[in-house]
């Protein structure tokens, strides 16, 4: 990305990108927009800011228990 940025061609797109970048997600690669959802999401209410749940995981396991009786049936 640092060597895009010092080009003529490329140089103000890829500032765009690693703006837009920065804005959607942490540090660590963690999605921040609340929109994308993820482990670094927030929800702003107020003055609070309070993580987003993500809720992906309780479907993945009810998913498999699901499966699971499924088979037993059978």
């Amino acid at each position: 990305m640092k060597l895009l940025k010092k080009t003529e061609e490329y140089g103000d797109q890829a500032k765009k990108l690693e703006k837009e970048y920065d804005r959607l997600f942490t540090e660590d690669g963690l999605s921040k927009d609340a929109t994308i959802g993820g482990p670094g999401a927030v929800v702003t209410i107020g003055d609070q800011t309070i993580p987003k749940l993500d809720l992906s995981v309780i479907y993945l396991q009810q998913d498999e228990a699901n499966e699971e009786a499924q088979e037993e049936e059978e």
